[in-house]
């Protein structure tokens, strides 16, 4: 992130120096304050079970050039500044949102109900060797782990994959704020959290949040084989692209196969097509695979570059890994959290395999 100073940051949150010089500066955030290290900003945000602002002086003592919180003693800060805000997760909103706002970058945003993390993860791949790009690392898609993301950002960095998370109504709409992206994907719309959010349209309705905050100039990507591609189409006020097996799809796969050992298929982008011969497995990757490359058509690499991105991907740790046990025995590390649908492709894929038992 940029160097910033204590009067810049209380600026930015929306917030009020009560101890310590307005002109000391920070370079680096962290929410932990066993993370802390000389020179850090820390943010006491309030969690489930805890409120990170009761941390506030273990963090000074480790070094912490300053803290915001939602609430400080009259003991001396020693010469660190401290910042009171009213809340202090919508402070980090809003200081990562400052340090979107100074870089002329392309976000791209990646929502859905099944898919984000492995879109992004592919994406990244493509990009790679070809854009200065920052990735959200881990799974960091929330109101705490997207500004983070953001808070990472270097000037040279020309892209910025941020994941968008929802877990109710008005979630991806707050991120979308702070984010800022230019592109928008939905990987599809499912079964996930209609637990909060009542049903399949309704979840269909938070998503599309995504899209009505996209810049008239922004491009929307939408799953065209999705029921609800149509309505998501509808809420988009910017152009559309669209991806897919269907005929009609800016951006499809067709002739796939899919084997214990790799997947294959044809891409076709625009008027272009290729092959891909890729070592991960799974049909329902192909998918993610071909949000990935609609966003990287969108911003404007090679069909060469999707295709050796796409083939390159390695799946991340509990997400659709083929290892090896000590006994020989094949193991299908699918074990994040699982939608039914997500279920049902990890089923599908275990029953490709050849073996006596399964």
């Amino acid at each position: 992130m940029d160097r910033m100073t204590a009067k810049e940051i209380a600026a930015a949150v929306n917030g009020t120096i009560v101890a310590g010089p307005e002109n000391a500066t920070i370079d680096r955030v962290t929410t932990d304050s066993r993370e802390v290290q000389p020179g850090v900003l820390f943010i006491g945000v309030r969690g489930e079970s805890f409120d990170g602002s009761t941390f506030a002086p273990q963090a000074i003592a480790a070094g912490a050039a300053g803290v915001i919180v939602s609430f400080w003693a009259t003991n001396s800060p020693g010469s660190a500044f401290v910042i009171v805000v009213a809340d202090t997760t919508r402070a980090l909103g809003l200081l990562a949102k400052s340090q979107r706002e100074r870089r002329a970058l392309r976000v791209v945003g990646i929502t859905g109900s099944v898919g984000k993390t492995t879109t992004k993860e592919m994406l990244a791949s493509i990009l790679n060797g070809h854009v200065k790009h920052l990735t959200a690392p881990k799974n960091w898609n929330n109101e705490f782990g997207l500004p983070q993301t953001l808070l990472l950002l270097e000037p040279d960095h020309e892209v910025a994959v941020v994941e968008l998370a929802m877990r109710g109504m008005g979630e991806i709409r707050l991120l979308a704020k702070i984010a800022q992206p230019q592109i928008g994907v939905i990987t599809n719309i499912g079964l996930s959290h209609v637990e909060r959010t009542g049903s399949v349209q309704a979840t269909a309705v938070a998503k599309a949040e995504l899209l009505e905050l996209l810049p008239s100039d922004g491009i929307a990507i939408l799953p065209l084989d999705d029921p609800h591609c149509a309505f998501l189409r509808g809420r988009a006020k910017c152009a559309v692209m669209t991806f897919g097996r269907s005929e009609g799809a800016d951006v499809r796969a067709t002739d796939i196969v899919a084997t214990p050992t790799e997947t294959r298929f044809l891409l076709h982008v625009g008027s272009e097509s290729r092959s891909v011969v890729a070592t991960w497995v799974g049909m329902h990757l192909v998918d993610c695979a071909l949000a990935a490359a609609a966003a990287a058509h969108a911003l404007n690499l090679p069909i060469d570059a999707m295709v050796s991105g796409i083939r390159d991907y390695k799946p991340v740790a509990m997400r659709m890994r083929i290892l090896k046990a000590p006994s020989g025995a094949t193991v299908i590390d699918d074990c994040y959290n699982a939608s039914p649908a997500s279920v049902a492709a990890a089923v599908e894929l275990l029953a490709s395999f050849n073996g006596k038992r399964k």
